[in-house]
């Protein structure tokens, strides 16, 4: 069994919706591994699944090799990211329901689509550096100020459909309509999933957010949350990631509170680097080391 020191313990112990903060070298992935363990053996069904949502494949691959070393059945576990979630539980089985989707679709790949904006952007005498955002609202509107780069978004989704291609932007929009039009298939899913944990809670994005709400506020019987994160690790907000604090996250899923736990200990500084890190970074909550030099 994976050991863990006594705040950790409570974290995996603790029962309903929960949001841990983590410091650097907490040993979050550990935890989030044991609460996965857990939830597999608290299942009641071989049809019920416990997901592990993370920001990158390696942290998913992560999960799945520490399980390994665990001879844990995985049968009943889903483990990657949310795009990928977002692409195999709702945008391939359901593809009928949206017209963009319904006569087959390939995600294009960035450069494919770099090379689409850059055609675009010369075609209206823009800089090749000129930022254009493909994301979506969740209304569906999206993000750039200028009526430039507004015409050439349009453009840019108008091409890429008629080709029969989404953008890893698409993938979340699509998802996340499909969810919301047709609350069968979100209802569908919240009772299949039994537990989704989340990695890295700090750097999802609002779409993102939509898409696990709708699932687990369609339920009768919604899953636990278990998410793991830290405000002060947040480093991609420039591409979309939005901070919540637990009374948001709270919020965005329709919970009048969410349990929310700390873990301080920190294994891989000394407590010298740990208060020069606190020096530059001054919401920073306390951090104890937790090493043996």
């Amino acid at each position: 069994m994976i050991r863990l020191n006594p705040e950790q313990q409570t974290a995996v112990n603790c029962d309903g919706n929960i949001v841990i903060t983590a410091c650097p070298g907490s040993g979050k992935t550990r935890v989030l591994t044991a609460r996965v363990i857990r939830g597999l053996s608290e299942l009641e069904s071989s049809k019920e699944r416990v997901v592990a949502l993370t920001f990158t494949n390696r942290a998913a691959d992560e999960i799945q090799v520490r399980l390994d070393q665990e001879n844990v059945d995985t049968n009943c576990l889903w483990a990657g990211t949310i795009h990928a979630f977002a692409l195999e539980w709702v945008l391939r089985p359901y593809a009928p329901y949206s017209e963009i989707t319904r006569c087959g679709f390939t995600v294009a790949d960035e450069f494919h689509t770099e090379r689409l904006l850059d055609e675009l952007k010369k075609e209206e005498g823009l800089p090749g550096y000129t930022e254009i955002s493909t994301t979506f609202t969740r209304t569906g509107s999206g993000f750039n100020a200028d009526d430039t780069c507004r015409a050439i978004f349009d453009r840019y989704k108008t091409k890429l459909w008629e080709a029969k291609y989404i953008d890893y932007d698409d993938v979340l929009y699509l998802a996340y309509s499909m969810l919301l039009e047709n609350p069968e298939i979100a209802t569908t899913l919240s009772a299949i999933i039994r537990l989704a944990c989340v990695d890295e809670v700090q750097d999802i994005q609002d779409l993102q957010f939509g898409i696990l709400s709708a699932i687990f506020k369609a339920g009768i019987s919604p899953p636990s949350l278990f998410f793991v994160g830290d405000a002060d690790q947040s480093i991609y907000e420039s591409l979309g990631a939005l901070t919540k604090t637990p009374r948001e996250i709270a919020a965005e899923f329709g919970l009048n509170s969410i349990v929310h736990l700390e873990l301080k200990g920190n294994y891989r500084s000394t407590q010298r680097i740990i208060d020069f890190y606190r020096c530059l970074r001054f919401a920073v909550q306390a951090i104890e080391s937790r090493t043996e030099y």
